[in-house]
């Protein structure tokens, strides 16, 4: 097959095609852009175009219906077992074959993992009653991937349900509402996550910008997005600083004045970053009642100078005192969003 119609853009009659994918994938690295096309392990299938052969390996419910995460598609089991395993094998080594240009793969739907009692996987059973856990489908598929691409390309993934696949991916997105952030974070220790928002009002993409900062995340772009690139401007300089950051384990690190979020990460030069935002706005003319931060890691005596970079794109250095192991600052009463860069002697 050299051209087929989208299997998610259910309406759209435009064909893909392998020229058409190589085409992409040599435009965007004509911008230095990364270049993942899209795959999953686990699996739709069509309701009206699936192979007959893989009938059998649709995922029944806990109540024998078929289940559908998409318009006109069924869920699969893809457990290598099977027939449709079996094609998702061909599947991968064959995307792999055919774009040796590409950078990895964006992995999407890595967040299936419930009973499908259409299967049994020998081990799992609910009431006494054999069926087979969907997360399993991944552990094989993500093996042979990851042999393929690592360590060279990467392996992007959308959601994934649980730590023990995060063993393949190299980076993994929160799709569509901040509160994943939240829940995800605990994977990111030393990998990247990404932030996906779906609507594109000034607002909305502000708060984007504000949870990227506070969970040292990666961020939304895409064209519809133009009319607030002065955004993009203000808070790119921002993220940027906390590339290649790492958590801060020490206990309690960081306390940060009521109505402020954000986290204490370490940089690659052994210096601390803290990000701020601001989730509370007062009524006019009111100042916190206590603006202080405090930090308290195992270096404090080291600590050298403190900068503050806010949305105005320039540093203002910040007087700090001492206390009981710990330094403490005040945040200016404007501010909105912002880093802290706290540098020690040694680093």
């Amino acid at each position: 097959m050299t051209e087929w119609r989208s299997g998610h853009a259910l309406d759209d009659e435009t064909r893909i095609s392998i020229d058409m994918i190589r085409r992409t994938i040599e435009n965007l690295h004509a911008v230095g852009a990364a270049a993942l096309p899209y795959i999953q392990v686990s699996g739709d299938g069509d309701e009206e175009l699936l192979d007959p052969a893989f009938t059998s390996d649709r995922i029944r419910d806990w109540y024998g219906n078929y289940i559908s995460a998409w318009r006109r598609t069924w869920l699969m089991n893809s457990d290598p077992a099977l027939p449709f395993g079996k094609d998702m094998v061909r599947q991968i080594r064959g995307m792999v074959d055919r774009y040796p240009e590409m950078d990895g793969v964006f992995l999407d739907q890595a967040c299936y993992n419930f009973p499908d009692t259409a299967h049994d996987d020998g081990i799992t059973a609910v009431n006494n009653r054999p069926c087979y856990m969907t997360g399993f489908n991944y552990f094989p598929h993500l093996e042979l991937l990851s042999s393929l691409l690592h360590p060279g390309k990467s392996i992007i993934a959308n959601g994934p349900y649980g730590i023990g696949i995060m063993k393949y991916i190299d980076g993994f997105m929160a799709e569509g509402s901040g509160w994943l952030c939240d829940h995800f974070q605990y994977y990111g220790l030393a990998k990247p996550m990404f932030f996906l928002v779906y609507k594109d009002s000034d607002r909305d993409l502000e708060l984007m910008f504000q949870r990227c900062l506070i969970y040292a995340a990666g961020f939304t772009s895409y064209p519809k997005a133009l009319p607030s690139k002065d955004l993009y401007d203000r808070y790119l300089p921002l993220l940027r600083k906390l590339f290649g950051r790492t958590w801060v384990f020490d206990a309690d690190p960081l306390q940060l004045p009521t109505g402020f979020e954000g986290n204490l990460y370490r940089k690659p030069d052994g210096n601390l970053i803290a990000s701020l935002v601001s989730t509370e706005p007062r009524a006019a003319g009111r100042s916190p009642s206590d603006p202080a931060v405090r930090i308290r890691t195992s270096d404090m005596e080291n600590i050298k100078t403190i900068t503050i970079h806010r949305l105005d794109g320039q540093p203002e250095a910040v007087n700090f005192t001492r206390e009981d192991g710990a330094i403490q600052f005040d945040v200016p009463d404007d501010t909105v969003a912002g880093v802290v860069e706290v540098t020690t002697l040694g680093a």
